[in-house]
């Protein structure tokens, strides 16, 4: 399922329907949240991006339907200052891919395979493919130093 321009509020929901993904506000800000379908009880919600806090509105969203049983994934696509794909698991607080690709243009996501994604400008013809690079989990950082 892909979700073209998904502002204001506006519900993207999972393959299955028991999920569904909205930007918060403040609008045009990068934030976005996961919430139970059912409840409308939050699942999960991310800053993003994470290293700028400049106007970037969600310019298109994809469920993952290739990931195992009780494992949601979404891409996100952003207008602004954090252009490409952000991928997102509703079980991590982080990243755990990123496409880093200017597509102008290319308005319309999906997933064709688990670590593969395709684009395209009219939601009709899928013509540009890229791979998802998957990114580990940030280190910790110490909150105080040993002392000795």
């Amino acid at each position: 399922v892909c979700w073209v321009c998904l502002g204001g509020g506006v519900k993207a929901y999972s393959y299955d329907n028991s999920l569904y993904v909205c930007e918060q506000e403040p609008y045009n800000s990068g934030n976005i949240a996961v919430y139970n379908s059912e409840t409308n009880e939050l699942v999960r919600e991310w800053k993003l991006p994470l290293r700028s806090r400049f106007w970037n509105n969600i310019k298109g969203l994809a469920w993952n339907p290739h990931t195992s049983e009780n494992v949601y994934e979404f891409a996100v696509m952003y207008h602004g200052s954090w252009p490409g794909i952000t991928v997102l698991r509703t079980t991590e607080d982080h990243m755990v891919g990123r496409i880093n690709q200017h597509l102008d243009g290319l308005h319309f996501l999906k997933f064709i395979r688990e670590d593969t994604m395709a684009f395209s400008h009219d939601g009709e013809e899928y013509t540009s493919v890229y791979t998802i690079e998957r990114l580990e989990p940030p280190s910790p950082t110490p909150t105080s130093s040993p002392t000795l």
